[in-house]
């Protein structure tokens, strides 16, 4: 065989010695089909190795020309891979972001349909009252739909508007609990403003000169339901300044304890907010008072007494509680007046019938024995909200009074009154002790000091007894 056979047999074509092509052998024949996803087990060595080399009898060198027709098919097979592989990954991608999407859809649905059963969850977890409950139900058409479209929308802050409707959602539901609230905005993938944002639309209303909008809808709102019975408003008093400012007042008819305490964290954060450092709280004593304090923190009864609570934006600072005096006097007065007797400790009987046998003898005689008992006195119920008529009846005046009528006087109707001339004047000097406000005032009366300490400890012992 010659030799110009022999290299066309190799793969090489040659027309004498003057030209020399190379011809690469076919891909198709080299690399598998990129669609059908195999791995390309091809290397420069497996391929050399199954190509007839030609013999190096020629003035050229054909290792060269064989080794950069490889170098060629390796950069092409490289290409195809990297190429593959790229796809694979986007393809990997893609199923990903469309399984997330349809959990995150899935999730949707099962939450704006359960939207509905929210208030029957919170009621069942006592999060909520009835009230709040029946409050909800009345303002709660719509909002699923609203609560949807701002899950779907991933804006948020500025510029992300919340309607009215939502705005009434989130506030009512705010008003009565703050724990509920937090449990259905963390339930609705915080599509609900943040509860500092409800704090800010607590304190804003529109006062431009006119009419002003939010007071007619107050009206408009008024002239549709039951009339309030009670009014619930937060006082903010200087301790080292002489002034007090109303800082937030509701018309209601009937809150629990729960949604009480509410309301008083509420107001204890905006208060923390514009730098006011709140170190007490008084409160008067009805009994849903004692169930705020219980879900604040504190316990005002005598086995487990804890006197304070802790400061909802800082829980290192403590917040003592204190029952207000006046309306406590007010409360011991209407116990005597309406129950007639009371037993001490000893067994003594307290009589209210000491102090109606008193006026009725100060009136029949025209004289009064240094005291003001009056009618107004006795007949408490037409005025009962007066703090003066019930310190003017439980004081030390009146308990003199009925002791001189007792033992100087010997009047049979005093005698046995040693238990009520007791209580009298225990309660005077307590609400002497606990409604000081004289730094100069002497006795019962004078702030408590460690250099006054032997006239009011002494004194608050017995009491405790």
């Amino acid at each position: 065989m010659d030799k110009a056979t022999k290299m066309k047999d190799s793969g090489i074509e040659t027309s004498g010695l003057q030209e020399v092509s190379v011809t690469a052998p076919d891909l198709q024949t080299v690399l598998p089909t990129v669609s059908d996803h195999q791995d390309i087990p091809a290397t420069v060595a497996d391929h050399q190795a199954d190509t007839p080399q030609p013999q190096n009898e020629s003035s050229f060198d054909s290792n060269t020309l064989f080794t950069t027709n490889h170098d060629v098919a390796q950069q092409s097979q490289q290409k195809l891979l990297e190429e593959l592989n790229e796809s694979k990954k986007k393809i990997a991608m893609l199923k990903k972001k469309l399984k997330a999407s349809q959990q995150k859809n899935r999730r949707m649905g099962k939450k704006v349909t359960s939207l509905q059963q929210i208030l029957k969850r919170l009621k069942d977890n006592n999060l909520i009252s009835s009230n709040c409950e029946e409050m909800l139900s009345q303002t709660f058409s719509g909002v699923p739909l609203i609560v949807l479209k701002r899950m779907s929308n991933k804006k948020s802050g500025k510029g992300n508007k919340y309607s009215p409707e939502m705005k009434s959602f989130a506030l009512t539901l705010q008003f009565y609990s703050a724990k509920a609230y937090e449990f259905v905005r963390k339930t609705f993938n915080l599509a609900l403003p943040s509860q500092s944002q409800i704090r800010r639309w607590y304190g804003r209303v529109a006062a431009d000169p006119g009419f002003t909008e939010p007071a007619f809808n107050a009206l408009k709102a008024k002239a549709g339901e039951a009339v309030a019975g009670d009014a619930l408003v937060f006082m903010v008093v200087a301790v080292d300044e002489s002034w007090k400012v109303q800082c937030g007042y509701f018309f209601i008819d009937g809150l629990s304890g729960a949604e009480r305490a509410n309301l008083v964290n509420v107001c204890l954060q905006r208060l923390s907010d514009v730098g006011i450092k709140v170190i007490s709280l008084t409160c008067d004593g009805p009994s849903c008072h004692f169930s705020m304090l219980s879900a604040l923190g504190a316990s005002l009864h005598p086995s487990k007494m804890i006197p304070y609570f802790l400061h909802p934006s800082n829980n290192k600072e403590k917040i003592f509680v204190l029952l207000d005096v006046c309306h406590m006097l007010k409360l011991v007065r209407n116990t005597l007046a309406e129950k007639e007797i009371i037993l001490d400790n000893d067994g003594g009987k307290i009589l209210w019938q000491y102090l109606v046998d008193l006026h009725k003898l100060q009136n029949d005689e025209g004289l009064r024995l240094g005291n003001k008992l009056k009618k107004a006195h006795i007949q408490w119920k037409q005025q009962k909200m007066k703090v003066n008529l019930a310190a003017q009846s439980l004081s030390s005046s009146v308990a003199d009074a009925i002791e001189y009528c007792a033992t100087i006087l010997k009047l049979p109707q005093f005698q046995g009154s040693e238990a009520t001339v007791k209580f009298l004047r225990m309660f005077d000097h307590l609400f002497d002790v606990l409604n000081s406000r004289n730094p100069l005032a002497k006795g019962y009366k004078s702030p408590l000091r460690v250099s006054n300490q032997d006239i009011w400890d002494p004194f608050l012992n017995e009491a405790l007894t």
